[in-house]
């Protein structure tokens, strides 16, 4: 989803993501709803291995999306426990891709797009 501009995504534990940023882009980890256990990152300028992320603490914050020769790079995440949310900056997903989810900001609110029926949701 989106909130104010900027890209959100939520993993809850045990839960992985596979992340296909923008090359050269930021990401930051943050564990807003109390500790995240066992969190790895790999692909990142900064990588963690089973690190426990606390609530409020940076070590997660402003890692760099390495800076590579294609449209996309990959960065997986995976932890153990706790809800992680993610801030980066997604490679769209191409129009033509019936699959895909394409997702638009929307000035404080999460905007979840599927289909050309589908509706903002207001932030709760």
């Amino acid at each position: 989803g989106w909130w104010d501009g900027q890209h959100v995504r939520v993993v809850h534990g045990p839960g992985s993501a596979t992340l296909r940023l923008v090359p050269g882009s930021t990401l930051s980890l943050l564990a807003l709803h109390g500790p995240c256990v066992r969190v790895t990152l790999s692909g990142a300028r900064w990588q963690l291995d089973h690190f426990t992320l606390e609530p409020l603490v940076g070590m997660g914050v402003s890692n760099e999306v390495p800076d590579v020769a294609s449209e996309s790079a990959e960065i997986e995440v995976t932890l153990a426990g706790g809800v992680l949310t993610i801030f980066d900056d997604p490679v769209p997903e191409p129009p033509d891709d019936p699959r895909a989810m394409s997702e638009k900001p929307a000035s404080g609110r999460f905007a979840h797009r599927n289909g050309p029926e589908a509706t903002d949701t207001p932030e709760r």
